[in-house]
């Protein structure tokens, strides 16, 4: 079986790790005073910079691995995220989701949607956006009508307009309505994205649309158009 690094790096994560900065763990990996610390970290376990750099690994040779290793990965990461004190660590197990075939990514995706940290929750969303059970839809929409965070918000938004379903629409009609037109014009984008259709910029045209209403499609913008190409 295809093993990429010890064990520990996963399963000790929270008890043998060094510190834990969050948002500060990168500035570790360049500050010489850190750098001469990890060798007396190694010591009593993997460093933070090793375990970074081990699950980044993870990320990029997950979707190439067996259905049997990506199981076996499963189960570390999601001790993993169960213990592991460091956001920046969670949010790279989450990545490494993405390239993971099995159903239980779903599972681990729901419980995480609540972790207490941003990018954790942001990350999930990109995970949810290239998942095409109705599930992973389902998860987004919950996630655009309760999450109270702008940014986790506007990733899911953008994240179920990948999904090209009436059910990925209508998870979108509520941030229509939104006070915030940034957030307005993410559902308008992500609209636009998920029924191929072109309704214009005005969110009121898109509610007539998705309530059944009879709207005339409008020429693409040369905006769409030049995204389109790239």
């Amino acid at each position: 079986m295809h093993r990429l690094t010890p064990l520990a790096i996963l399963t000790t994560c929270a008890l043998l790790a060094g510190c834990h900065d969050g948002p500060l763990f990168a500035l570790k990996t360049i500050n010489p005073v850190y750098r001469s610390q990890w060798a007396d970290d190694e010591k009593l376990g993997p460093t933070d910079a090793q375990r970074h750099e081990e699950l980044q690994r993870l990320v990029a040779s997950m979707p190439s691995l067996s259905d049997a290793d990506q199981e076996y990965w499963l189960a570390h990461i999601e001790a993993l995220l169960e213990n592991d004190k460091n956001p920046e660590m969670r949010t790279l197990a989450i990545r490494a989701l993405a390239g993971c075939r099995s159903q239980r990514v779903l599972d681990l995706c729901e419980k995480q949607l609540t972790d207490e940290s941003i990018k954790v929750r942001m990350a999930v969303c990109d995970v949810l956006a290239v998942r095409d059970e109705a599930r992973s839809t389902e998860l987004l929409g919950t996630t655009i009508g309760s999450e109270s965070n702008e940014d986790v918000k506007m990733a899911a938004i953008a994240a179920v307009g990948k999904h090209q379903s009436p059910e990925a629409a209508q998870a979108l009609k509520a941030s229509l309505k939104s006070r915030n037109p940034a957030v307005r014009a993410a559902a308008v984008e992500s609209l636009a994205q998920c029924t191929g259709k072109e309704l214009g910029e005005d969110p009121q045209v898109w509610v007539a649309y998705l309530e059944g209403k009879a709207v005339d499609e409008q020429k693409k913008s040369f905006t769409r158009q030049m995204r389109d190409l790239f």
